[in-house]
């Protein structure tokens, strides 16, 4: 009998197996969603651990007064520190949620009152804007170009498609209960994110303590003291921009909403609102809010929405000239070409989110950068400070063999 060839048999295996994981690999790419579609679904499933980290690093600064200030005479035993932290952790929840309903007890039915208010004079809103757009220069200039006649109805057909009143009602509930739906969601992942939150308060020297084991074991010990150094700053900067910017948009809001309670103008709550939450944008946020606050009080009355147009620019001016610089006290030191060009990047790429973190972000690597060439000039033996590099007979002396001291 003629003994098999073991050769041709394992190469029949090995071209079998490589068509069956060849066939696996090609089914559940045209099987898988589109990349979009996968980052979406990613993003969806990361979206309640962010939650938890982003709370997590807002509370870790209460939550550390509470341990170090009130509950500090407890006993240093393990069992005393484990009975402070879960004593701080409880006192900082309670005080965030007591806070949060305050808030939302004063502001939220006035709010709603507000958007009642306004949902109810948009008609007439809109037949003020139909009534100024057609008695302007604009709407002559526009016939003259288009060949067409301008009508207000045009522009508000991509918001009202239809004029069946029944079709409109239908879209409205869509999109109401769309926006319900997507309420619902953002409120599950915040409360899951907020539980994450608490156990990585709870646990939070344990697990900094395992992942500075675990850099050390994966790269260089430089390498590592250079990235715990560079965590260190980065948690600096982020902290202080974080805390300043929340008191100074309460600020720039309580201020705005007492001015306009004040002038008298529609709204004065909503308008405070929408003033701090765009004033957490930096530099673009103030253009942001301004204009449809601005809009909103004019079409009540153009003198009172030209007073509070003058009101905003004075406000920000001394929000941006002393207020923010006094709060943060230069805390991510980023010059004022780089916020700007950072705030762009970011809001391109991660949209309002991203802009928002845009800055200390750029603040983040702009001071590794710095660190990076100011260690590259030392090594080369020329001067790290900037103002050395200004006149050319100061820096044509730099040439390989120069060696700079506090002298030259």
């Amino acid at each position: 009998m003629k003994k098999p060839n073991k050769r041709l048999l394992y190469r029949s295996l090995y071209t079998a197996l490589a068509l069956i994981i060849s066939g696996a690999v090609l089914y559940t790419f045209y099987t898988l969603p589109k990349p979009a579609a996968l980052l979406a679904g990613v993003a969806a499933v990361m979206r309640p651990p962010v939650w938890g980290i982003v709370t997590a690093y807002i509370l870790a600064q209460p939550a550390a007064f509470f341990e170090r200030k009130v509950f500090r005479v407890t006993s240093e035993t393990r069992a005393g520190a484990k009975a402070r932290r879960g004593a701080a952790l409880a006192c900082t929840v309670i005080s965030a949620a007591g806070i949060s309903a305050v808030l939302l007890w004063i502001c939220l039915p006035q709010l709603a009152e507000s958007f009642a208010g306004f949902a109810e004079k948009l008609p007439n809103y809109i037949g003020k804007v139909t009534a100024y757009a057609e008695q302007s220069q604009a709407v002559a200039i526009y016939e003259r170009l288009t060949g067409e006649k301008f009508e207000i109805s045009k522009l508000l057909s991509g918001v009202f498609p239809s004029d069946n009143r029944g079709e409109q009602l239908t879209q409205f509930a869509a999109v109401a209960a769309a926006g319900i739906t997507a309420a619902l969601k953002g409120l599950s992942d915040f409360i899951i994110g907020f539980v994450i939150a608490v156990y990585l308060l709870s646990a939070k020297e344990k697990l900094l303590t395992q992942f500075r084991k675990l850099l050390f074991a994966v790269v260089h010990n430089d390498t590592a003291q250079s990235l715990l150094a560079a965590c260190g700053h980065a948690n600096k900067i982020f902290r202080s921009y974080l805390t300043g910017i929340i008191a100074d948009c309460g600020i720039i809001g309580t201020v705005t909403f007492l001015f306009a309670l004040i002038l008298g103008a529609p709204f004065p709550l909503l308008i405070g609102t929408v003033i701090a939450l765009t004033n957490f944008i930096p530099f673009f946020g103030p253009l942001f809010g301004g204009i449809p606050t601005v809009t909103i009080i004019a079409l009540e009355s153009p003198v009172k929405g030209l007073i509070f147009l003058v009101f905003l620019l004075i406000l920000q001016q001394i929000d941006g000239n002393f207020l923010v610089p006094f709060i943060q006290r230069g805390a991510t030191g980023l010059p004022s070409v780089w916020v700007i060009i950072s705030i762009i990047i970011g809001g391109g790429v991660f949209g309002i989110f991203g802009m928002f973190l845009a800055v200390p972000t750029f603040a983040v690597l702009f001071h590794l950068l710095k660190l990076k060439v100011d260690g590259r000039l030392t090594l080369k033996h020329l001067p790290a400070d900037t103002s050395k590099y200004a006149r050319s007979e100061d820096f044509t002396r730099y040439t390989d063999d120069f060696v700079y001291t506090e002298d030259s």
